[in-house]
């Protein structure tokens, strides 16, 4: 399946965790919906702002530069990406978590 995810498909997925999930049901209810904003860029994009979000920015740029040289490009695809083994992209600084 290669599709969007749908407004519907966001409520449905919401409903399902709530259901599943107690904690996380009480935090939907006390917090409302999580608001989903779509971001373009695709893998490159996703997988900068992951890093982004573990470290200082300068850290965090300077371990995207060294997986995009693990990956052998300048624009981080998500068949460039899963080309790259795990230890080569912790040798780059990424944490396995």
């Amino acid at each position: 399946m290669n599709r969007r995810m749908t407004d519907k498909d966001v409520r449905d997925a919401r409903r399902h965790l709530s259901r599943v999930d107690p904690v996380l049901a009480r935090v939907i209810k006390k917090h409302g919906p999580l608001v989903i904003t779509r971001v373009t860029g695709g893998v490159h994009r996703f997988c900068e702002i992951i890093i982004n979000q573990q470290l200082a920015p300068k850290a965090a740029a300077a371990i995207f530069e060294r997986v995009l040289n693990a990956a052998g490009c300048r624009r981080l695809t998500a068949r460039a990406l899963d080309s790259v083994s795990d230890r080569r992209l912790r040798a780059a600084g990424v944490s396995p978590q």
